[in-house]
């Protein structure tokens, strides 16, 4: 059976996608032919019928950087089958003259029609198409003259052999057959975190090779001690930290990182002095990053389990991340440089050109809902002091500004002709000039413009975010997918509740280690009054109030936002049920033991009756929230939760 794709998912983050089918032969015989080339300036006729299939699995990113493929065969967390294709590939790797120290070869990009030459002076083969008109080439210096080009030669390197030459590769098969992976050491996981910046988790991936590796699937299920979605964090931190240097960089930053005699790697200490030598190309590639509390980043991405997992439409992004944001907004371009965009007429809707940076829009149209997602998790739940919360104001900040844009304009999708016309007629009503100039549609709030193709007409759409809670959900031609998010976030953005959050983030609101979600701190007047009002103590009053508005009031929650221990903690409860006040029930597995009376709601798991507490606009006929976070601030939530127990008779 032909390991070539197995291959390609352990090497995941390393290439890029096959660019064409399967190829003839796979990657192995790919990799057998194009360096049997490089000796004899010829190559079998079936490659030579389909020229994508010397490279079709971008196996070329390792040609003089196969340390980061070692790497990852020897790694303690690499599953079974991805161990046994990574060794296929070393193993052929060792008969090929890219294991040759003695072999000279470049990478490059060439212009070519021609798929090998060869002269006296070397032999050149074209391997997969980069673009329309380019092509990856490698070539092989054997005499004075040189390899000859294919073609008119674009960028091209000399790829050097550091670390990886056939007695090495031939020595990690032996002793991996011998001694199975290396063993894990905790230590090297935290040197190099401590080194870099990076957490933990993600540390402990990098370690072993996993830069830019897609999240959960590629690892043994769980990597021991790591929950799924603490894998899937780490894995996509690390990969967004590094994207901006692209694929190719990956490899290059394990070159050279290896020691001489393979065998060292097993010994103790080994591990350690990888770390340092990894830590010292991280830095030079990517920089350090902020440190952050472990305990922070860990609690940002416990939520994700409740709210959705890394890199789906809530989050978008690994919470990690987010984390590093908040603590230095003023660092990320995206946040402190405004995006001017204009429509491409007669093109596809994701032809939407960007005038400044492409990446800073992507990461601006990725990052923003995120963003304030993790700015209303981070003041509810973090405490006064903590790096990350204090972040909050200056990255709604400058949230603001850049949401407030007059040039920015936000894909959406597509509206047929009918609905532009209803548009335009609806602005041209409410006295607004005609929106309507040519195949271009501008209300100021929705800008559209026509595209035509062969069998259909329809309008590309975008959105000023600056303006979009202006107009009516009705006249919103944006699916409810786009502009029911958008515009309950917008709206929250550019209200009095977020000015709210933004005060009682600031360093004067809190003691240092308080929370919000202690309504002694954020609402110790309410607390007084429903003290007074069921004729209970202060504890058991703060403790209803949380029971009353909070999500998760679990024991562990609880005695950390209040700085209880047990015993006072069973007290205030047992003062609560002699009240009445709540009701007992031990079978829920929800971390605590006493609700409120009535319904219950699995997911998101807390009681059906807090459910209007956490929609951005009350909407009776409204499913269950699906993201439990409030939109208000602590002493906003704690007061409409103790006024609507009121006026449904439950206080």
């Amino acid at each position: 059976m032909d390991p070539s794709y197995r291959i390609l998912e352990a090497l995941d983050g390393v290439n890029a996608a096959p660019s064409t089918g399967r190829g003839h032969g796979g990657m192995l015989t790919a990799i057998r032919t194009v360096s049997d080339a490089l000796h004899t300036g010829s190559i079998p006729e079936v490659a030579e019928w389909n020229p994508h299939s010397l490279g079709s699995f971008r196996w070329a990113a390792l040609i003089g950087r196969i340390e980061v493929a070692a790497v990852r065969a020897i790694s303690p967390i690499a599953t079974d089958l991805d161990r046994t294709a990574l060794l296929s590939l070393l193993e052929t790797w060792a008969e090929t003259t890219f294991a040759d120290r003695t072999a000279e070869l470049r990478v490059g990009t060439v212009a070519a029609q021609d798929v090998v030459a060869g002269t006296a002076g070397g032999y050149s083969v074209r391997l997969d198409p980069r673009d329309s008109e380019t092509w990856l080439f490698v070539d092989r210096r054997t005499g004075e003259s040189g390899p000859p080009p294919l073609g008119v030669v674009g960028k091209v390197a000399p790829r050097p052999l550091h670390w990886g030459d056939a007695d090495q590769l031939r020595a990690v098969l032996a002793l991996v057959d011998e001694h199975g992976p290396v063993t894990e050491d905790p230590d090297a996981v935290e040197l190099l975190s401590h080194r870099t910046g990076l957490t933990s988790r993600a540390a402990r991936l990098a370690l072993w090779g996993h830069i830019g590796t897609a999240p959960r699937h590629k690892f043994k299920n769980v990597v021991q001690g790591m929950t799924t979605v603490e894998v899937d964090d780490a894995a996509l931190d690390l990969s967004q930290l590094h994207r901006h240097l692209g694929r190719s960089a990956v490899p290059a930053l394990y070159t050279g990182l290896l020691p001489a005699d393979p065998a060292e790697l097993w010994k103790p200490h080994a591990m350690r002095d990888l770390a340092e030598r990894l830590a010292d190309a991280w830095i030079e590639q990517c920089g350090r990053q902020r440190a952050l509390p472990e305990s922070t980043c860990k609690a940002a991405v416990s939520a994700t389990a409740a709210l959705h997992a890394p890199g789906s439409s809530q989050w978008g992004t690994a919470p990690t991340r987010l984390c590093r944001i908040l603590a230095a907004p003023d660092e990320l371009a995206t946040l402190t440089v405004d995006v001017r965009t204009a429509p491409e007429f007669g093109t596809a809707h994701d032809k939407l050109v960007t005038t400044t940076d492409d990446m800073i829009y992507d990461d601006l149209i990725r990052l923003w809902q995120p963003l304030i997602t993790m700015c209303r998790w981070a003041y509810g739940n973090l405490p006064a002091g903590d790096p990350v919360r204090a972040g909050i104001p200056r990255t709604l900040e400058l949230l603001r500004a850049r949401m407030r844009n007059e040039d920015l304009l936000i894909r959406a999708s597509g509206a047929d002709t009918e609905r532009i016309e209803r548009l335009r007629h609806a602005a041209m009503s409410s006295g607004h000039p005609d929106p309507l100039s040519g195949d271009l549609y501008d209300d100021g709030v929705l800008v559209a413009w026509l595209f035509r193709d062969i069998g259909r007409t329809f309008w590309n759409l975008t959105y000023r975010p600056a303006h979009l809670t202006e107009i009516d959900d009705e006249l919103t031609p944006l699916a409810p997918r786009e502009g029911r998010p958008a515009r309950e976030f917008l709206g929250w953005l550019f209200g009095e509740d977020a000015d709210q959050m933004i005060a009682r983030s600031a360093p004067d609101a809190l003691p240092a280690g308080g929370y919000e979600a202690d309504p002694t701190l954020s609402a110790p007047q309410l607390v007084s009054t429903v003290s007074k009002s069921f004729d209970i103590d202060s504890d058991a009053a703060a403790l209803y109030l949380q029971i009353l508005a909070l999500p998760a009031p679990t024991d562990r929650n609880v005695r950390t936002w209040n700085r209880w221990k047990p015993a006072r903690h069973r007290q205030a409860v047992a003062v609560l049920l002699a009240a009445g006040l709540v009701v007992e029930d031990t079978g829920r597995r929800a971390g605590r033991t006493v609700f409120l009376p009535g319904a219950w709601t699995a997911k998101p798991g807390f009681e059906t009756w807090k459910h209007p507490l956490y929609l951005p606009v009350h909407k009776p006929n409204l499913a269950a929230p699906t993201h439990p976070i409030p939109w208000v601030a602590m002493p906003a939530l704690f007061d409409q939760a103790w006024r609507r127990a009121l006026r449904e008779n439950m206080a």
